[in-house]
């Protein structure tokens, strides 16, 4: 079996944004998820959110990125308003605890440091989670592994990290390899499998770029040069053995499609799987993250 990248998924079609501004649909998720968290006693209005719809109102106004801010506050409001789309199904006291710790870390993301990183590392958790229950998958936010989906009588562990740095890749799968083999172990049920999911975001982009491309038809080609040779190099390198069958490769960045002079994020899911991954096992890869027909 070869060692390519299996599948490269845009996760927001250009359908999904036809007939209505970019900005207008953000903002409306972005308040939508507002009055889910104060009905669950969050302040209203909640800061956090009310800073991007402030420059989600001034893109509106001015397409044009006058600072770094602008850049990062309109990708976490894009990773924002999917978790409000595809919000995986937690009890109110889990959702509490899971946007205590977003809404509790810093603005900045380039603020960050190891110890106040979990703010966005959530995000992402909530974000695969959310992909998976939106195809109808049965999922769970758990601890260890991140996130637990039952398919077919078995379940699929996955364990999501977000690197720094492309330097801190590799040392990120091996830990989620490593947590991954004792979650499989305690949980001692041969038809379990785990992935490892990674967002580049971080690691490719800190917040200070954008993509420009002429046209949107070429920002999926563009991500997939971003992420297809790192992609491929550590499933070969890192991954090994029959249970742990692939990696998730995750990324958003703030883009400009110069043709409609208009900024907003590109986004891609590549799915890699392992070279030892059984035909069974890719199948499960692709029934939980290829994008459904429905």
């Amino acid at each position: 079996m070869g060692q390519d990248l299996a599948e490269l998924i845009p996760i927001t079609s250009k359908a999904a944004w036809d007939g209505l501004p970019i900005y207008d649909i953000l903002s409306d998720r972005l308040s939508r998820l507002e009055q889910v968290l104060v009905g669950h006693g969050f302040p209203d209005p909640v800061p956090r959110i009310q800073f991007h719809l402030t420059i989600l109102r001034r893109l509106r106004q001015r397409p044009s990125i006058d600072s770094d801010e602008t850049l990062w506050s309109l990708v976490e409001a894009t990773e924002l308003a999917d978790i409000y789309c595809g919000l995986p199904i937690m009890s109110a006291r889990t959702l509490c605890a899971k946007f205590r710790d977003i809404l509790g870390g810093p603005f900045n993301p380039q603020q960050e440091t190891t110890a106040s990183n979990l703010a966005r590392n959530t995000v992402f958790e909530l974000h695969m989670a959310g992909w998976l229950s939106h195809k109808g998958i049965p999922t769970r936010i758990c601890h260890n592994p991140d996130i637990a989906c039952s398919m077919a009588n078995r379940v699929l562990f996955i364990q999501c990290k977000r690197p720094f740095s492309r330097q801190k890749i590799e040392a990120n799968i091996k830990r989620a390899c490593k947590q991954l083999s004792a979650d499989l172990d305690v949980a001692n049920d041969v038809r379990n499998r785990g992935v490892v999911a990674i967002s580049m975001t971080r690691a490719i982009n800190p917040g200070t770029m954008f993509l420009q491309v002429r046209t949107e038809a070429e920002l999926t080609p563009a991500l997939f040069s971003q992420m297809h040779d790192l992609a491929t190099h550590y499933v070969s390198k890192v991954i090994k053995g029959l249970r742990i069958i692939g990696i998730v490769f995750d990324i958003t960045t703030a883009a400009l499609v110069v043709d409609k002079n208009e900024y907003r994020t590109a986004q891609a899911l590549a799915l890699c799987p392992s070279v030892e991954a059984s035909e069974a096992d890719r199948a499960l890869l692709r029934h939980a993250f290829l994008r459904s027909s429905r």
